[in-house]
């Protein structure tokens, strides 16, 4: 019964490490409410960006229908004032839209940061089944590319790079000896 009831507790603590719920997996857990926090302000600055698009489409689109309003009644569809505050508007909106796009810079390298620590922490973990999860989160090397601490040997594809040559090495030797 006792020798049930360790292995019982060994499978606890394993499921627990897979699923990222065990004492040792908290760090794991805290960089990835950090992407998650990162993935919240993406959604936060989508929903900013597309109010301040709608705005100026129907700012725009206002402008088109008082054109043609002012044409039917035989005016002139745009005069000078007209033509200052559009391009004060514009001018704005131009500003808002770079804003925007520090914003995302800003965005993108943080999350691109968070995502990196992950997967390093991922890859460095010692259970496999972690490790196996940052060599697929990172299944293009896209940010293995991007950041060199992610070359370290210690990593999963490495290791199971280096256990096939270590394989084949041996595989060649056994083939070596028996000739």
């Amino acid at each position: 019964l006792d020798t049930l009831l360790l292995l019982h507790h060994a499978a606890l603590d394993r499921h627990s490490i897979h699923a990222m719920i065990h004492h040792s997996t908290q760090e794991l857990q805290s960089y990835l409410g950090n992407v998650l926090n990162e993935i919240l302000a993406l959604r936060h600055f989508e929903a900013t960006l597309h109010a301040g698009i709608v705005s100026e489409l129907e700012r725009r689109d206002d402008i088109e229908q008082l054109k043609a309003e002012r044409l039917a009644r035989g005016e002139y569809a745009f005069t000078a004032a007209d033509e200052t505050r559009d391009k004060e508007k514009r001018k704005i909106f131009l500003q808002f839209l770079a804003s925007r796009r520090a914003d995302l810079n800003v965005w993108t390298r943080s999350y691109r940061g968070h995502v990196t620590t992950l997967i390093l922490k991922l890859a460095l973990h010692e259970e496999v089944s972690l490790q196996t999860l940052a060599f697929r989160l990172d299944y293009s090397d896209f940010y293995k590319r991007g950041d060199a601490k992610l070359h370290q040997p210690l990593t999963y594809q490495h290791k199971r790079l280096s256990e096939i040559g270590v394989d084949l090495a041996k595989k060649k030797l056994l083939d070596r000896t028996k000739k």
